[in-house]
């Protein structure tokens, strides 16, 4: 379910979070023990997450329980009681959460660069806010605001579903149409576009005391994937220099993140290294780089890298959770399965001058964001 926009959202973030983090944790007629017992029951595993702009449920039972889960998915959705003594314990879950992320290099890296990417006002829903910030906002929720947000933004005039497997769709109708009839959404309702802003070269390094292990990320943003350089994990060529041949890292690898909605998308990259071989692994990444764009990459590289992406696909495809997950995507994206096949039917097109001819358009080493976090007080990043 999809509610609210950049206006009506504004400072709602740590609210909707723990609305979403609560609606499973008791009904106005059953406990948080009574929901678990039940799904037990069920033998359904069902999962409930969201944010301020959407939830989500992912289920997972057989056809002689779908209808009763279901029923009881509903139901939770639309009756949620949020008790006080689990807005409580979540709160000082959440809290205690970050207090780790203060010092775990991962998260202080990822902060970092998600603020440096930042181009929001403080309150807006797309803002990066600060550890601080976000331990500030996570105290100041309460369990009226969580009741007005709930009020105000939940409802499943907006939304998509997708049922995988062996079941009776007839009757899977008749039980969402009953659990959510008549469910609207009382705020206005637009997608929330996170708009493409050109990025500027960035590199910081910040101290982790007695941790072992640093954590080295990069995001210029990119339209363009590159399976070949790190998404190919063991075989691509970030695994295959700074894992296997210099054995740097043991987790290093690429990352991409395609938006549909707007022409704002990123491709990073990571590794996880003791802070002693930083100097070695910034040397590593960057000689990789520069020989990518300008050898480009091979004929074999290309065709294994095609195969590899066009069989994951369908092996995701192959599970009814990930083929639920792809459908409800292209339910909102406004696609259906002919675009998955335009899509595919592309990728086994794409020439080695594409690839490469890609991968120099879109990587522009001027313009990345470096950020190292780890103890470096032993072995200072150089």
């Amino acid at each position: 379910m999809h509610f609210g926009n950049a206006e009506n959202l504004i400072d709602q973030s740590s609210v909707a979070n723990m609305v979403a983090g609560l609606l499973d944790r008791g009904t106005d007629k059953m406990t948080r023990q009574q929901i678990s017992d039940r799904f037990t029951q069920l033998k359904a595993q069902v999962s409930f997450s969201g944010g301020p702009t959407g939830v989500s449920v992912s289920m997972l039972t057989d056809r002689d329980h779908l209808s009763d889960t279901l029923a009881l998915v509903t139901e939770i959705l639309r009756h949620p009681s949020f008790p006080e003594s689990e807005f409580k314990q979540l709160q000082a879950a959440a809290i205690a959460s970050i207090e780790q992320e203060r010092t775990d290099p991962q998260a202080i890296a990822g902060n970092a660069l998600s603020r440096h990417f930042n181009h929001y006002p403080k309150g807006d829903v797309r803002y990066s806010p600060t550890f601080d910030e976000s331990e500030e906002n996570i105290k100041a929720v309460t369990l009226d605001k969580i009741q007005k947000f709930y009020h105000d933004f939940y409802g499943a005039n907006h939304g998509e579903v997708a049922v995988v497997g062996d079941f009776d769709p007839v009757k899977i109708k008749a039980v969402l149409n009953q659990g959510l009839d008549q469910w609207v959404s009382q705020s206005s309702y637009e997608v929330v576009l996170n708009t493409y802003v050109a990025p500027v070269a960035f590199k910081d390094v910040l101290n982790t005391p007695d941790k072992a292990n640093a954590i080295f990320i990069m995001a210029p943003a990119l339209k363009v994937a590159n399976t070949i350089f790190g998404g190919g994990f063991l075989s691509s060529r970030l695994a295959t220099r700074i894992r296997q041949k210099e054995g740097i890292s043991y987790g290093v690898g690429s990352f991409l993140r395609l938006n549909n909605l707007t022409k704002n998308s990123t491709l990073g990259a990571y590794a996880i290294y003791a802070p002693q071989n930083l100097a070695r692994l910034e040397n590593a990444f960057q000689e990789e780089t520069d020989k990518a764009l300008k050898d480009g990459f091979s004929e074999t590289e290309i065709k294994e890298a095609k195969q590899s992406l066009l069989q994951s696909a369908a092996l995701g495809r192959a599970q009814d959770d990930g083929l639920a997950e792809l459908l409800t995507k292209l339910l909102f994206d406004n696609h259906d399965m002919t675009y998955v096949d335009k899509l595919e039917k592309e990728t086994q097109q794409v020439s080695v001058n594409d690839v490469n001819a890609a991968f120099r358009k879109w990587v522009t080493p001027a313009s990345f964001a470096e950020v190292m976090a780890g103890d470096f007080n032993k072995h200072p990043a150089k």
